[in-house]
């Protein structure tokens, strides 16, 4: 939209002072101004000489020749009942410029064999899934244990999109920075940075880029011993990699590119175990994107708000801009197949390592905190039995219990009685 100093004339140039005056935003002066003016030149006259019935004329122009959004129609009332009110007042009643109602739309519902289009292009997405995982694990254990001697325990969520919704499986692990030693003998502490002048000490578990070249050489060793053994279901573009020789020329390009791996530590020396899994939490629930980044869905575009690529703009999020069909599509990629598990335990952490593991590191462990048994079940059912009732955060006045409802298991939402039959295509 024009900035209103390059266009302001004598229909528009009065009101702008007056919303200046009133130290309204200048966008809010842009858009009054703009409707303003389009309405004044719409008739060919000054707003001053235009009365209800060219506001009536000009408000169906915009919905029946302009196609005008419901956002667009709005804010020319808005600009007209300042222009009417505080820049030109009239006698007759302002509040007569009518706003328009949003119209309801129904949902689209796809049908069984559109959904399966949608998802179609996603082929082999469990067997990469699992590949991915476990080249992740393995390769963080074979750096724990060469650079530290210390026995390697991770919890894995995998994560397949990124802040625009587009296919980028990666996985986030937590892994404990300290542990029993190979031979289950003594306690490895965590290691930290050297402490300089200005910069203090930090914990450290291993060099993220050699991490990076080990994951690259395993993963890619997976993805050869697959397509090898014919796991892989090389369709669409892809299609060609079916060729030993293109194939051969995929991988070796994959090797040639640094792979990139993050390593974060706690956010501060206070952090507790708590904080670290409150991080991990957000991978593990939700879904690809959250209401509060939905902006709009008009006219078959959907807005919703993105992280900016820029990284040189004082801009953190930008507004991302697709198709409905296309935003489904985008949201359709990261459906996981049926029964599959994106989040998994290795190592120590695993079903059946986790007690031996655990004995192991309260056996070993200095601090005697961490000797200090968790309560039971029954224990914890029978303080909250004793404890008084919760306070409202508001009035801080004792709440009392009305009703109690089970909250349904994933299970039950998605392959119980009433599920949506959509989901089995």
């Amino acid at each position: 939209m024009t900035p209103y100093r390059k266009r302001v004339n004598a229909a528009t140039q009065r009101m702008a002072e007056v919303m200046l005056l009133r130290n309204m935003a200048i966008r809010t002066i842009d858009s009054y101004t703009y409707h303003v003016d389009r309405f004044s030149k719409h008739f060919g006259k000054l707003p001053e000489d235009l009365g209800p019935e060219q506001i009536r004329e000009f408000q169906l122009w915009m919905i029946q020749e302009k196609k005008c959004s419901w956002s667009s129609f709005n804010q020319a009332v808005c600009g007209l009942r300042f222009l009417y009110t505080y820049t030109l007042p009239r006698e007759w009643v302002v509040k007569m410029i009518p706003f328009g109602n949003r119209p309801k739309k129904l949902p689209v519902v796809l049908g069984q064999e559109e959904v399966h289009r949608l998802i179609q292009c996603v082929t082999n997405r469990e067997t990469l899934y699992r590949t991915l995982m476990h080249a992740a694990y393995e390769s963080l254990k074979e750096s724990i244990e060469s650079e530290l001697g210390m026995q390697a325990a991770a919890l894995i969520v995998l994560h397949t999109w990124n802040q625009r919704l587009e296919h980028h499986p990666h996985v986030h692990a937590l892994v404990p920075g300290s542990g029993p030693s190979l031979d289950g003998k003594r306690w490895v502490d965590c290691r930290m940075t050297k402490e300089t002048g200005s910069k203090p000490a930090k914990p450290f578990l291993v060099d993220n880029e050699a991490l990076g070249k080990e994951f690259c050489k395993r993963f890619i060793r997976k993805l050869k011993s697959l397509h090898r053994r014919g796991k892989l279901e090389l369709k669409g573009r892809v299609r060609k990699m079916q060729d030993p020789i293109a194939w051969a020329e995929f991988t070796e390009n994959l090797l040639e590119h640094d792979w990139c791996v993050f390593i974060e530590r706690p956010p501060t020396a206070e952090s507790t175990p708590q904080h670290v899994l409150k991080y991990l939490a957000r991978y593990m629930t939700g879904g690809p994107i959250s209401d509060g980044r939905l902006v709009s869905c008009e006219h078959d575009i959907v807005t919703f708000m993105a992280r900016n690529k820029d990284k040189n703009s004082s801009k953190a999020q930008v507004p991302v801009k697709l198709s409905g069909v296309e935003f489904t599509r985008r949201w359709s990629l990261h459906v996981l197949p049926k029964n599959f598990t994106k989040t998994r335990c290795f190592g120590g952490y695993s079903s059946s390592m986790k007690d031996e593991f655990l004995a192991l590191c309260r056996a070993l462990r200095p601090h005697a905190e961490f000797q200090k048994e968790l309560p039971t079940e029954y224990e914890l059912e029978e303080e909250s039995d004793t404890d008084d009732p919760p306070s409202c955060p508001l009035c801080e006045q004792p709440m009392q219990l009305t009703a109690e409802t089970e909250r349904p298991s994933w299970r039950e939402l998605f392959y119980g009685p009433d599920h949506h039959h959509w989901f089995e295509s």
